[in-house]
């Protein structure tokens, strides 16, 4: 657990001291309550040209704008466009259903456009919000906990048949409960193993997180505000999307993937309109 956290300091700090991190996410998080008073909380395109003028006037005055502004100006172009790119995406799959290349209503390309419009519908009147994500979204990119929790899990999974190394594998597999029973409860063992490491590493990594960034009321928003969740098409809080998180990072330590009939089981699937990854759940 502190390798995981000292990690992920490691990857949030970047040569600054943890102080400069704290201060970075608070001066984002007053210029979105700047932006919320000086505009309507929807309104993420008046929003956006604010932010591009301010950062247009500190260029012509041989200024470096702050990673603050263009970390905003970025987060809303990306709101801004939100609905009209699942708008877009729900005009594409209307019009690739009316085209000879997939009429064949048995094929998978069929199929997925319209499991693609399936999905988009469900979140084609989500209202996404401006909130300091920075929180969720740099624990989501933070990827070593996968890393460390599969070397854990192959060192216990060896550990498990340690006796075939020592020379005891005849010995224990010719006892009476050396096969079927010994089998079962390493299983069950291996799972509240992995569900426990995974938990405590996760909810260490959202702790540090929480502490570094602040949370700014991003768990009561909808997921796809965030934008490395763009491609989620269930409406859900992004608290549950850390659940949700949680669970699936339990599910790959055990390289179990529910996957079947061409992938319409998995968490994500390819989108054949418009080439994202979209939740398939």
């Amino acid at each position: 657990m502190l390798l995981n956290i000292a990690l992920f300091l490691y990857g949030q700090l970047e040569g600054r001291n943890i102080n400069d991190v704290i201060s970075d996410s608070r001066q984002y998080s007053d210029l979105i309550s700047r932006l919320k008073t000086q505009r309507e909380e929807s309104d993420f395109e008046g929003m956006f040209e604010d932010v591009t003028q301010i950062i247009k006037q500190d260029k012509e005055d041989g200024k470096e704008s702050s990673a603050s502004l263009v970390r905003l100006r970025k987060k809303l172009k990306y709101l801004s466009g939100f609905t009209s790119q699942v708008n877009e995406c729900l005009q594409q799959a209307e019009q690739m259903r009316g085209k000879k290349l997939f009429s064949n209503k048995k094929s998978y390309s069929y199929n997925n456009i319209l499991k693609t419009a399936e999905d988009y519908s469900r979140i084609a009147d989500v209202k996404v919000v401006l909130v300091n994500d920075m929180c969720i979204e740099k624990t989501i990119e933070y990827k070593y906990t996968y890393y460390l929790l599969a070397v854990c899990m192959i060192v216990m999974i060896y550990e498990c048949f340690k006796e075939r190394d020592n020379g005891m594998w005849q010995i224990v597999h010719s006892s009476k409960s050396g096969r079927m029973i010994l089998a079962l409860k390493r299983f069950i063992f291996v799972w509240i193993y992995a569900f426990v490491l995974t938990f405590i590493y996760f909810v260490s990594t959202v702790i540090v997180s929480v502490l570094l960034y602040g949370v700014s009321g991003i768990w009561k928003a909808p997921v796809q505000s965030i934008e490395t969740m763009s491609g989620f098409t269930i409406y859900v809080s992004a608290l549950f999307n850390c659940i949700v998180c949680t669970c699936n990072v339990r599910k790959y330590n055990f390289g179990v993937i529910y996957c079947y009939k061409k992938q319409k089981c998995c968490t994500y699937r390819q989108c054949n309109i418009c080439g994202s990854r979209v939740s398939a759940l």
